[in-house]
């Protein structure tokens, strides 16, 4: 049986493709195109083989299996295609520019969170001044409620002086208004028998006035009568 050069060029690819996915396999890794602008993927791991594609900078791929002796790495991009690519432009961590992509990223999420930080840090300033204001006022507010307090204590305590002077003063006014009813009783008690005694002193005067009018008559005859007897 003759073969033809495409014959044995299939028939070595095969073989070459057996012998990598038995003595060469490795566990997949995930790897990237480096910064190289495109990377041919083929359908065998050399030049002569066709081009299934080109693969840009920073393609994810998975790596299946990396021939060390051809320098090829047997990948399976995202879509589920399988082919073979130069190793050395294959990398195991993102592209710079990929990074550069992801840094800043995160530069921008971790000033967005600085920015958020600031703010809650002026927003706790604020409030902290904001409690040190109230804290003030509600000192100033206890200081004047304090001084209520003890002024309405003071007031409290004068007015229960006065209560109790108010009502020593009313417990006098009584003693006073019992002394003058029991004096205006001893002054009626007296007028009345100062009318009687001048009532009887005018009677008797009266009487005596009477007797002398009827005796001193009487007087003047007996002693006319004497005198013309001499």
């Amino acid at each position: 049986m003759i073969l033809t050069f495409t014959g044995r060029a299939e028939i070595a690819t095969l073989t070459l493709g057996l012998l990598l996915s038995v003595t060469l396999s490795v566990e997949a890794r995930t790897g990237y195109i480096n910064d190289e602008m495109e990377v041919t993927m083929r359908t065998g791991e050399s030049t002569r083989n066709s081009i299934l594609r080109m693969l840009p900078s920073g393609e994810r791929l998975e790596v299946v299996s990396v021939n060390s002796d051809t320098g090829y790495a047997r990948v399976t991009t995202n879509e589920g295609r399988d082919g073979f690519v130069l190793s050395r432009f294959v990398t195991y961590e993102p592209v710079a520019r990929d990074r550069l992509v992801t840094a800043n990223r995160r530069l921008e999420r971790s000033a967005q969170r600085i920015a958020e930080l600031e703010a809650e840090l002026n927003n706790t300033k604020g409030e902290n001044t904001n409690f040190s204001q109230n804290q003030s006022t509600l000192e100033t507010n206890n200081a004047r409620l304090t001084e209520e307090l003890n002024e309405i204590r003071r007031t409290a305590a004068n007015a229960i002086q006065l209560a109790d002077q108010n009502r020593n003063l009313t417990s006098t006014k009584n003693n006073l208004e019992n002394q003058i009813q029991e004096i205006q009783v001893r002054n009626s008690t007296l007028s009345s028998r100062s009318g009687q005694l001048w009532f009887m002193a005018g009677a008797g005067t009266l009487i005596l006035g009477i007797l002398a009018g009827i005796l001193l008559p009487r007087l003047k005859l007996k002693r006319r009568s004497k005198w013309g007897d001499l």
